[in-house]
């Protein structure tokens, strides 16, 4: 290790803010490149993510199998008070204009009673905001007008299967299907947007086709599906393998075509390869690919147009690659993404190492640092879910 950590009541830990002694201080510089230029130049987010994700607490009532063992009742004293996050919503509309889109998510982020006062107070510095609830008591018709008047713009839910079979079975929660289908009704009558999210795993990826149905039913305007990070001991958790996460990537680009929502893949930038040779293939033009929502995505990774803060301010390149990068109450978020030595290495696809690093769509994707890391020990080292293989030219 090359961080001490201090561990929490509740489960977590608090890195100090000491980015100077981080993983990155034993990368060596990138190898020069050794390809053509990336086929397209994606944007480099030096200055500004797209997206900030900020874990508002990780009290929930829930014991999900993929998340905990038992419930967190209350939560706990060392969360960022309503004053340290009005500055931190501060800092995130300094980023660039339009500002970067906030995330909120937990465990329940309705646990914090300042939530709708927090968003009320970021929307009026123009900052746009979703919420990934939780299908607990506090989601109700009510809690939810709360969330509109407040200005959140769309509410993100997390069916992992078609029917209560499936996602309770995944989830280890009785009931909690049936929730989740009524707060998306709820969302729609509000008139905000639903953004669903659905984990993939062994379990559930042999329903994903009914789970897009499913998508379509609940008049979501985004399906969002994500590969966990392969955790070894993870409680509940069958990961699937690199050939199948090949398979259900493809079809969801396939998907991506003609469905009536949008399909965004977390910790699958293998996606934006995948878009990329489409598109050319269809004859698009550069310039065009580059307008389109495949092509806004382009570049995007851990570290790399995101990160996320966690309910204590410690600023990780993103949920998934839980590297840390400083802490808000003693460093600025600005200067922790823009001159941090973590966020920098990591945007910089010449040191890519390994297939990644060979490979001629690194600017594109990239690979998923999270999981490189995870299986690898290396964040900057090869992708070992990628089946794509690079190769020289001439």
């Amino acid at each position: 290790m090359y961080w001490t950590v201090r561990d929490m009541p509740d489960g977590g830990v608090i890195f100090p803010d000491s980015p100077l002694t981080t993983y990155t201080g034993s990368i060596r510089p990138g190898a020069r490149r050794v390809l053509s230029p990336s086929p397209l130049q994606g944007k480099r987010y030096a200055r500004a993510p797209l997206v900030v994700e900020w874990e508002a607490t990780r009290a929930c009532a829930l014991t999900c199998r993929h998340c905990r063992p038992h419930p967190i009742p209350e939560r706990h004293g060392a969360e960022l008070t309503t004053e340290e996050v009005q500055r931190l919503l501060d800092e995130v509309r300094a980023f660039s204009s339009p500002p970067p889109h906030v995330l909120v998510s937990g465990g329940d982020p309705l646990e914090r009673p300042d939530l709708t006062a927090l968003v009320a107070y970021g929307r009026a510095r123009q900052l746009s905001f979703t919420v990934r609830l939780c299908p607990t008591g506090n989601a109700t018709p009510e809690a939810i007008r709360e969330l509109a008047a407040a200005g959140f713009e769309t509410i993100a839910l997390g069916p992992d299967g078609p029917d209560a079979d499936t996602h309770d079975g995944e989830r280890g929660e009785p009931g909690a299907f049936g929730r989740v289908v009524a707060i998306a009704g709820w969302v729609r009558e509000a008139g905000l947007s639903v953004r669903i999210l659905t984990r993939v795993t062994e379990t559930t990826m042999i329903r994903l086709e009914d789970v897009a149905k499913l998508v379509e039913e609940l008049g979501a305007d985004q399906w969002a599906v994500e590969f966990p990070v392969p955790a070894s001991g993870g409680v509940g958790q069958r990961s699937i393998s690199p050939w199948q996460y090949g398979v259900v990537m493809q079809w969801l680009d396939d998907l991506s075509q003609n469905a009536a929502y949008s399909v965004v893949a977390i910790n699958g930038p293998q996606q934006n390869r995948l878009a990329f040779e489409r598109l050319r293939a269809q004859g698009m033009p550069l310039a065009r690919i580059r307008s389109t929502a495949e092509g806004r995505r382009f570049g995007v990774r851990d570290g790399r147009g995101m990160l996320f803060i966690s309910r204590t301010g410690d600023v990780y390149p993103s949920r998934h690659l839980r590297l840390p990068a400083g802490n808000v109450r003693t460093r600025s978020l600005l200067d922790i993404y823009r001159r941090g030595q973590l966020f920098t290495v990591l945007r910089d696809e010449e040191r890519l190492r390994g297939k990644c690093g060979l490979c001629p769509y690194r600017t594109l994707c990239g690979g998923s640092r999270a999981r490189a890391y995870t299986l690898t020990g290396d964040p900057l080292g090869t992708d070992p879910w990628c089946l794509y293989t690079p190769w020289r030219k001439g």
